[in-house]
C-alpha cells in the first residue's frame, strides 16, 4: 500500500500520542492527601491551666507513651515549660532554656516519628498538628500532662490532646481531650484515669483544629 506524506505525519503523530499516554500512565505518581477530621481541643494558657490526672499513671521503659500537640509562638516565650514527665524530673520533656527546642531527660523522643536530640529539635509553631512519642528509660509515675501538679512555673501554652499509653504492645490508658461535652473534666476512653484542667473557662479553651487521622 502507498503511503503519501501526510499519512506518514499522522501515523507518527498518532504514535507518539499513544507512547506518551502510556509513559505518562506508568509514571504519573498519585498523591493522596492526608485525612483529616475537624474537631475541638482545649489550648492550656502556659499560666495557670494544665491537665491534672485523676490518679497517677505508671510508666516503665517498656511502655511507649504518644500524643498530639499544635504550638505557637506562644509555647517559646517562657523556659522550661512542661509537654509531659514525672514530678521528680527523672522523666521530663519540655522546652528547656533555649525555650524553642525540645529539651528531655530520662527518655528517648521522636517528633513526627522521626527521632530527635536533647536541645536540638525546634518546636514547631506552625499552629499545625503534630506527634510526639516518647519511650522512657526510667519506672516513674506521672500526675499531670502540661505542666507539673501543683505549681504553675512549668505549665506550658499548647494544645495538647490524644494521649495514649502503651504497654507491651496494649494500650492501657486513652484520654483524647477533645470533647467539649464532658467540660473540665476529660473521661477516659481507655484504662480509669481521667484528667481534669486546672482553672478551666469554658469560653476561652476550646478551638477548632484539624485532626490527621
Amino acid at each position: 500500500m502507498y503511503l503519501n506524506m501526510i499519512d506518514l505525519v499522522i501515523i507518527k503523530t498518532k504514535y507518539r500520542n499513544k507512547l506518551n499516554l502510556v509513559k505518562t500512565s506508568i509514571t504519573e505518581e498519585v498523591i493522596s492527601e492526608p485525612i483529616t477530621t475537624t474537631t475541638q481541643a482545649a489550648r492550656l494558657d502556659g499560666d495557670e491551666q494544665k491537665w491534672v490526672l485523676s490518679s497517677p499513671i505508671a510508666v516503665t521503659p517498656l511502655t511507649e507513651i504518644t500524643f498530639k500537640f499544635i504550638a505557637d509562638a506562644a509555647t517559646i516565650l517562657n523556659t522550661y515549660r512542661r509537654f509531659f514527665g514525672s514530678e521528680d524530673f527523672s522523666l521530663s520533656l519540655d522546652t528547656g532554656g533555649s525555650k524553642d527546642k525540645f529539651r528531655f531527660t530520662g527518655c528517648s523522643v521522636k517528633l513526627d516519628d522521626v527521632q530527635i536530640s536533647s536541645d536540638s529539635a525546634l518546636v514547631p509553631q506552625d499552629g499545625l498538628e503534630h506527634k510526639i512519642t516518647i519511650i522512657p528509660n526510667v519506672s516513674v509515675t506521672i500526675e499531670a500532662f502540661g505542666g507539673l501538679n501543683g505549681r504553675s512555673d512549668r505549665n506550658v501554652s499548647a494544645i495538647l490532646y490524644d494521649l495514649t499509653i502503651t504497654a507491651s504492645g496494649t494500650i492501657t490508658n486513652q484520654i483524647s481531650l477533645t470533647n467539649r461535652g464532658q467540660g473540665a473534666t476529660q473521661l477516659a476512653i481507655v484504662g480509669t484515669v481521667n484528667a481534669t484542667m486546672a482553672n478551666y473557662i469554658e469560653a476561652e479553651v476550646w478551638e477548632e483544629i484539624d485532626e490527621i487521622e
